[in-house]
C-alpha cells in the first residue's frame, strides 16, 4: 500500500516538474521564458507549487541559485503580460514584482552562504551577476514598451480633444480629459514601479559584486603572501651564499 502511494507521489511530482519545465522553456519576446500562470489567475498557486518542487529537486546550491535567476526571468515575463493585458494598476503586478525580488535575493543569499562556508564563489557570483544584469535590461525594456504605449494613447486622446473642441462638443471634451488624466496617472505609477524594481535589482547586483571583490581581494593577498615568502627564501639563499663565501676566504 505504502509503495503504491510512494509511486503515485513520484509520478505526480515528475508530472508537475515536466509541465512547468515545458512552460518555462517556451520562448517569448525579449528572449524571456514563458510566463506560465500569472498572478492574475486563480490557478496561480499551481505555478508556485511547480517552482517549489523544481527548487526542491535542484540539490546543489549552485543549481538552486541558477534556478532562482531563471525564475526571475519568468517573473519579468509575467510583468510584461500583466502590463499589456491588465495595466499598471493590476494587483498581480505587485505580486510579480515581489516574487521577482524574492527570486533574485535567494540567488544572492546562496552565493553569500556558500562564501561563508569558505568556498570559492567568484565564478558563480560572476555568472549570476551577468545573468541578473541581462534580466535587468529585459525588465527595463518591458517598462519602456509600456511607457511608449501609454504615450501613444496620450497623443491620440489629445488629438481627439482638439477635434471635439473644434466641433464644439463640450461633453466629449470633458470625457476625454478624464481619460487623459487616467493615462497620466498610469504613467506616474509606471515610473514608480520601474524605479522600485530597478533599485531592488541593483541592490542584489551590488551584493554579488561585493562577493566577487572580496574573492579578488583574497586572491591578491594570497599572491602577495606567496611573493613575500619567495622573497624571504631568496634572501635566505643569499645569506647562505655569503656565509659560505666567508668560510672559503678563511
Amino acid at each position: 500500500m505504502i509503495s503504491h502511494m510512494t509511486h503515485y507521489l513520484r509520478l505526480m511530482i515528475w508530472s508537475l516538474f515536466l509541465l512547468f519545465g515545458l512552460m518555462a522553456g517556451a520562448q517569448g519576446p525579449l528572449d524571456l521564458p514563458g510566463a506560465g500562470i500569472t498572478p492574475e489567475s486563480r490557478f496561480f498557486f499551481l505555478d508556485k507549487l511547480g517552482e517549489t518542487i523544481r527548487e526542491f529537486l535542484a540539490f546543489s546550491p549552485e543549481s538552486k541559485a541558477r534556478l532562482n535567476i531563471s525564475f526571475a526571468g519568468e517573473r519579468i515575463a509575467e510583468i510584461k503580460i500583466i502590463l499589456e493585458t491588465k495595466g499598471v494598476d493590476a494587483k498581480g503586478l505587485g505580486v510579480a514584482q515581489e516574487r521577482l525580488q524574492i527570486n533574485v535575493a535567494k540567488a544572492a543569499n546562496i552565493v553569500e552562504s556558500e562564501k561563508a562556508k569558505g568556498k570559492d564563489v567568484s565564478a558563480l557570483a560572476k555568472s549570476i551577476e551577468d545573468e541578473l544584469e541581462a534580466k535587468a535590461e529585459a525588465l527595463e525594456r518591458v517598462f519602456e514598451e509600456k511607457e511608449e504605449a501609454l504615450e501613444e494613447q496620450e497623443e491620440d486622446i489629445e488629438k481627439q480633444i482638439k477635434a471635439a473642441r473644434r466641433a464644439g462638443d463640450t461633453a466629449q471634451v470633458e470625457a476625454l480629459k478624464q481619460q487623459l488624466a487616467g493615462i497620466k496617472a498610469q504613467e506616474e505609477l509606471l515610473e514608480l514601479e520601474e524605479e522600485q524594481a530597478e533599485e531592488a535589482l541593483e541592490a542584489e547586483e551590488e551584493r554579488l559584486e561585493e562577493q566577487m571583490d572580496d574573492e579578488e581581494e583574497a586572491l591578491e593577498k594570497e599572491e602577495e603572501r606567496k611573493e613575500e615568502l619567495e622573497d624571504k627564501d631568496d634572501d635566505d639563499d643569499d645569506k647562505d651564499e655569503e656565509e659560505e663565501s666567508e668560510e672559503d676566504d678563511d
